[in-house]
């Protein structure tokens, strides 16, 4: 981050810097400023304060009041906002609200999921989890895609949560009994008496952490219900509208603080009586502020008069004068500007480069009358190395994708196989990618349960094949919708037709094959490889050469999406990648003709891999190593993925540079990626391929 200052510093340059790290870089000045002396007046300019108070309030409390975060500790902000809002909601309002857009004509699972996961409906941490864990696994189910009345009423989501939890069904079984007896249109005073019942049917805690929270929550109460006689009768959805613009438009109550931090969105608005102020969000798109003529007012007329901002003149002096005079408000100015705003890059105002510069490390040592902290020294940097402990137990859990992990990161398999550290499934429109896949797999299986050969499917009438085609599909789908088929019609018959399709096509890319048996559906192995035992399910396992008694199997395993599908390519090199199918291989008892995927699309079904012979299977045949049989590449499987074991079993965590997408996103706090990265820039002696 660039930050212009009145003295006589200047900046270094470094890697680029986002508007939330300005407003970090603010906040730690701010910080460092009251410690010294408590009694001071500081002003912060936010432009972007309108649309991004709720982020910027967290930044900012996160910095004066670290003990407070996450916490739930009653501390004073340490700041105020000049536009009078009240820094962010309180957490026990918020808690009460989602009560009551859950229970709402819109309510859905969002709702839901925040209302599982609040501290404020349960009676302790246990419970929590558990309902954590619930949520969880109910992102896999098809409830989720519906409102949450109809779910839990006409979906079937009761019946799960009772055969899951029938405390909590019990308590949203009494929730939603009394939101169906309530009229559709009620005065005020009646909704906040539904509501309180509500609340107290859910176990609401009305914790004494939030003292000013619950406070605001009864105002507010109050307000609404001396709508009464001028709003009349009023619907739910109304109701809850009124109630949130009445707590938007709450303010502190109060004399004005005197000293302290006092943030305001524009720099016209700064005036007498600060100690300190600090400018960001200073770039050149911003200020000079644009020119702003009178739409009605013409143009000529206003030039003549020197309105202000009717011309980019104009708006240039006006600028001007507003940075001079900001300079001279305070004993101290910082005009900041950060280089990446919204993903995009950024350039500082011209109005500030005539100042000097100053780093932001060297402007909080000045003010804290600091030499530059060891820490920054790449001679002085202390790395404490904590090893993750070997495996407890003979059992690889997670089947042959835990392996496959191991081969792409290390750190993201010990996460997810020794620890179940999952990430939630994504809630989309439509089908997941993986119901898509439960459902495609299941509708293969009940398609090939009878094990026909080639020449049995090249025998089935047009009629027997479009029953069977079109009961595999109903049952599937049957399992993956369950009650909600009734409610998500349009959506089943849409994914009735797709998967249709894909069984039409796979048929027929079946018999473009050469002759084959299918031996094996769904087979479960159970399989010991370097001293520990794993278990899967390998989707399909076929004979080939049954007419000339020259016997192989064949290993086949669909994928339904592009995104998931492996690389056959990355088999054959020195660094195992894409190890499933060279792990069923290795685990099928008999000898093994080949490793085949199954690309499985509406339009066509699609072959890759290594067969032999040649000519089983039309598609893409991989090519073997040079000098390398097929015996030969087995043989070098076992010795890379009994490697692979071993180094799941002793702990390696480590993070591979070419493949630190796996560990980012989600996997980011546990990973802390984005901290080794730079950990790594600073080791001299560390190395190329791992962090």
């Amino acid at each position: 981050m660039k930050i212009s200052f009145v003295l006589e510093l200047r900046l270094r340059l470094g890697s680029p810097i986002r508007l939330t790290e300005e407003v970090e870089a603010s906040a730690r000045w701010a910080k460092t400023k009251l410690a010294e002396n408590p009694n001071q007046r500081l002003a912060l300019v936010i432009p972007t304060l309108g649309e991004r108070r709720q982020e910027t309030y967290r930044i900012i409390r996160k910095i004066l009041n670290p003990g407070a975060v996450g916490l739930a500790l009653n501390a004073e902000l340490g700041f105020f906002d000049l536009s009078g809002n009240i820094p962010e909601q309180d957490p026990i309002i918020g808690s009460a609200l989602t009560v009551l857009d859950l229970f709402g004509i819109d309510g859905g699972f969002n709702e839901f999921s925040r209302w599982l996961r609040s501290p404020f409906f349960v009676d302790n941490l246990n419970q929590l989890s558990q309902r954590g864990v619930l949520e969880s696994r109910l992102r896999l189910r098809m409830e989720v895609k519906l409102k949450f009345l109809d779910a839990f009423e006409r979906g079937g989501l009761s019946e799960h949560l009772r055969s899951v939890d029938p405390e909590l069904a019990s308590l949203l079984e009494g929730a939603v009994k009394l939101i169906t007896d309530v009229r559709n249109r009620s005065v005020p005073s009646d909704w906040v008496q539904i509501w309180e019942r509500l609340l107290r049917q859910l176990r609401w805690q009305q914790q004494r952490l939030y003292p000013q929270g619950l406070a605001r929550w009864e105002s507010a109460l109050s307000e609404f219900v001396q709508l009464t006689p001028v709003l009349g009768e009023i619907t739910a959805q109304v109701a809850i509208k009124e109630l949130r613009r009445i707590l938007v438009g709450q303010t502190r109550t109060g004399p004005l603080p005197v000293h302290g931090l006092f943030l305001l969105q524009r720099l016209e608005d700064v005036g007498f009586g600060y100690n300190g102020i600090w400018a960001t969000g200073l770039t050149d798109s911003y200020w000079p502020i644009p020119a702003n003529p009178n739409p009605i007012l013409p143009l000529m007329l206003q030039n003549s008069h020197g309105m202000p901002l009717a011309s980019p003149g104009a708006a240039l002096e006006y600028s001007n004068r507003i940075t001079r005079r900001l300079l001279r408000l305070a004993p101290e100015t910082i005009l900041s500007w950060s280089s990446m705003s919204d993903e995009e890059s950024a350039e500082p105002s011209p109005l500030i480069l005539p100042y000097r510069e100053i780093s932001n490390v060297d402007l909080l040592c000045k003010y804290s009358r600091l030499q530059q902290p060891k820490a920054l020294k790449r001679n002085s940097l202390e790395v404490i190395r904590d090893d993750a402990p070997p495996i407890q137990g003979k059992r690889i859990f997670g089947g042959s994708y835990t392996l496959d992990m191991q081969s792409k990161c290390p750190f993201r398999a010990f996460f997810e196989g020794r620890l179940g550290a999952l990430a939630p499934e994504k809630i989309i429109v439509g089908l997941s990618p993986m119901q898509r896949g439960i459902a495609i797999h299941r509708a293969m299986e009940l398609l090939f349960d009878q094990k026909p050969s080639q020449s049995e499917l090249e025998n089935w009438t047009k009629n027997e094949r479009e029953v069977k085609v079109a009961s595999s599909v109903e049952q599937a789908l049957g399992t993956v919708f369950g009650k909600t088929r009734t409610i998500l019609k349009n959506m089943f018959e849409s994914e009735y037709r797709r998967m249709e399709m894909i069984l039409n096509k796979f048929i027929e890319a079946e018999l473009k094959r050469s002759s084959f048996e299918v031996s094996e559906i769904e087979a479960k192995i159970f399989f010991e490889i370097g001293g520990l035992k794993i278990d899967f399910k390998i989707d399909r396992l076929d004979i080939l050469g049954a007419d000339n008694n020259n016997i192989e199997v064949v290993i086949i395993d669909y994928k339904t999406g592009t995104g998931s599908s492996p690389s056959p390519s990355n088999w054959f090199k020195g660094e195992p990648r894409d190890i499933q199918l060279p792990l069923y291989a290795l685990a099928v008892k008999g000898d093994v003709g080949g490793v085949v995927v199954a690309r499985l699309t509406p339009d066509k079904a699609r072959y890759s891999g290594y067969w032999q012979p040649k000519d089983a299977f039309p598609g893409r045949l991989q090519k073997l190593p040079e000098k390398t049989t097929w015996n030969t590449q087995l043989s070098v499987w076992q010795t890379q993925i009994e490697q692979l074991v071993q180094e799941y079993a002793q702990g390696d965590s480590r993070l591979f540079e070419n493949d630190l997408d796996k560990a980012k996103k989600t996997f980011a706090p546990l990973t802390r990626v984005y901290e080794q990265m730079a950990l790594a820039k600073l080791l001299v002696n560390g190395s190329s391929n791992d962090l």
